[in-house]
Parts: structure tokens; C-alpha cells; sequence
């Protein structure tokens, strides 16, 4: 503070326009940083447990006859024992029989096929999936096309024997190929000071 003058004063007043500038400058929208163009493929595994009934459609038959002459099937002799063979055989034809064939499907699972059998027909037939399939994302992050863009700042400069030497009002311009151009006018003991500038972007190895 010891070597505080009045001569200051005017470099006071315009560190105080700066800072209104700059809060100002602060308020307009902030530029949306270009991101690197991206793909990432994504695979999402979804099971899939469901149960579909089928149409049943009658194509064609064929008889056997030749169950008659089988020992089995003759009729017996007494009244109780042909009562028996005719209870045995109706149950037979009546039982509901149900199967299940299973098919593989390579990397995703298996299906099942559920058939019901009844009186020597097919009553009912379902098809019952177990799988777990793949689903793939591919995420796209595109790259926003160059823009230009503007920025104002604040140069102050000082040393040991004065606090504030000289003040700046100083602006960047930015080109749609990263390269910067930049002036300043300014104010010091010596009087009006000016500068320009020059900046090329380096691009470094990761």
C-alpha cells in the first residue's frame, strides 16, 4: 500500500469496466464442446419364456388291421374275461398320453413341442421357448461440425515496486480450424499499449 497513488486511480476504474465486461461476456450461452465421434456396440440379453398353442390339422390315416390276430387282443372265452379285455382296451384308447420333444437351438437355448394324445388323436400341441437372444445396440456419438467462436478477457500486470503497472482488454477469435488470433489495447504509465497474438493447436500422442 506504500506505493499506492492516485495515479491508480484510472487503472482502478478500468479493471472495474473489465470485470463488469466479463461478468457480462459470462452471460451469453457457453459453446457445447465437440466430442469425438464414437460407436460402441452393446449386446443385451433378453429371455424369452412363452408358451404358444398350435393348430391342430388332420392330414391323413391309415388303418391297421393286424392288431386282430394279435394274442392280445383276442376276445376271451368267458363273460367276466372279455368284460376285462373290453375295460382294458377302452382305458387304453381313453388315456391321455402327453409328450415332450425337445429341440436345441445352438447358443440361444431350446424350444419344446408339448403333444397330447387321446382316443388315438392329437388333442392339443404347444410350443414352449427357452431362449435368451441377443439383442445388439450400436450407440452413434456424432462429432459437432467446427464453429467459431469469440472470447474477452483480462490482462493485468504488475511488479515489485508497483502493484498495478498496466491493464488490458483483450479478445481471442477462434476459427472452425482450432487456430486463434488474439489482440489487446491496454494502458499503462507509459501510456496506450496494443498487442496482437497467434496460437496454433498441437496435437499431442495420448
Amino acid at each position: 500500500m506504500k506505493n499506492f497513488k492516485f495515479s491508480h486511480v484510472p487503472y482502478i476504474v478500468i479493471i472495474i469496466l473489465l470485470i463488469v465486461i466479463t461478468c457480462q461476456s459470462g452471460k451469453t450461452p457457453i459453446e457445447r464442446v465437440q466430442t469425438i465421434v464414437k460407436v460402441d456396440t452393446v449386446y443385451k440379453y433378453i429371455e424369452i419364456h412363452d408358451t404358444v398353442p398350435g393348430k391342430i390339422i388332420y392330414l391323413r390315416g391309415k388303418k391297421d388291421t393286424t392288431w386282430i390276430n394279435r394274442t392280445a387282443y383276442v376276445p376271451k372265452l368267458t363273460y367276466d374275461s372279455l368284460l376285462e379285455q373290453y375295460k382294458s382296451l377302452g382305458n387304453s384308447l381313453f388315456k391321455t398320453n402327453v409328450y415332450s420333444t425337445k429341440f436345441n437351438i445352438k447358443d440361444f437355448g431350446y424350444v419344446s413341442v408339448i403333444d397330447t394324445i387321446s382316443q388315438n388323436k392329437l388333442t392339443s400341441s404347444e410350443l414352449q421357448s427357452f431362449l435368451t437372444i441377443p439383442v445388439k445396440t450400436i450407440t452413434v456419438t456424432e462429432r459437432e461440425a467446427p464453429r467459431r467462436q469469440v472470447y474477452v478477457g483480462m490482462i493485468l500486470m504488475g511488479n515489485k515496486t508497483d502493484i498495478l503497472s498496466s491493464a488490458h482488454v483483450s479478445g481471442l477469435y477462434k476459427d472452425k480450424k482450432d487456430r486463434l488470433f488474439g489482440g489487446s489495447l491496454g494502458v499503462s504509465q507509459q501510456g496506450i499499449q496494443y498487442g496482437v497474438s497467434s496460437y496454433l493447436k498441437i496435437r499431442l500422442r495420448r
